[in-house]
């Protein structure tokens, strides 16, 4: 999670900024599921008896989900690095 700002001084493009990508999209996902897994197991028994096990279910499909669509969007797409710097660079015109 410290290396996070990292991305900000990476070049937009290259094999250093692609492994950053790709390492960050597999564990940005999975230190928000161990950290949801807690609150399900703290709340979900509170709630439903039962109801814990799909819950974690649930959980560890979305993760997935996140994964492979973070996977993509790194290996075929912009990636998470130049997605992120273009939020503050704005629109982008292109010279004629």
């Amino acid at each position: 999670m410290a290396l996070s700002p990292l991305m900000l001084v990476l070049p937009d493009s290259g094999a250093a900024t692609t492994v950053f990508n790709t390492v960050l999209g597999v564990v940005l996902p999975i230190h928000g599921h161990i950290g949801m897994t807690g609150v399900l197991t703290d709340y979900v028994p509170k709630l439903s008896k039962g109801a814990l096990g799909p819950s974690r279910a649930l959980m560890l499909a979305f993760t997935g989900i996140t994964v492979v669509g973070l996977l993509k969007h790194n290996l075929a797409g912009d990636g998470m690095t130049k997605s992120l710097k273009q939020l503050w660079r704005g629109e982008v015109k292109e010279a004629k």
